[in-house]
């Protein structure tokens, strides 16, 4: 059963990122499509790489950071004290998140 189980959720892991790539072929081909081929087009790609490649180093490390914590705790102290951990780096993560959207949101409109 827990072998099924497993092999359920690759399969629709590796669906999401599919469709992701997928969208992410699509956007890119419309962005040349409309924009053309140009300097800002060009600018444009190289700008949003390297946000989102930092971004992903950046949750990466935290998301594996919280899980090898979440596990240490839920062994050590049990499952209440690990969810009140991950409470607590919820109630910080998301509105510090929200925050650097907005600012860097704000940035890139001017």
């Amino acid at each position: 059963m827990k072998k099924k189980s497993i092999l359920a959720s690759t399969l629709l892991i590796t669906l999401a990122v599919f469709v992701t790539k997928i969208l992410g072929v699509l956007k890119k081909s419309l962005i040349a499509a409309i924009c053309g081929a140009s300097l800002e087009t060009d600018t444009y790609f190289i700008a949003t790489s390297i946000m989102m490649l930092l971004g992903s180093v950046f949750f990466s490390s935290v998301s594996i950071s919280l899980l090898s914590m979440y596990t240490l705790r839920l062994v050590s102290e049990g499952r209440e004290s690990a969810n009140n951990l991950m409470n607590a780096a919820l109630r910080f993560f998301l509105p510090a998140s929200m925050l650097i959207t907005r600012d860097l949101a704000q940035f890139y409109i001017r």
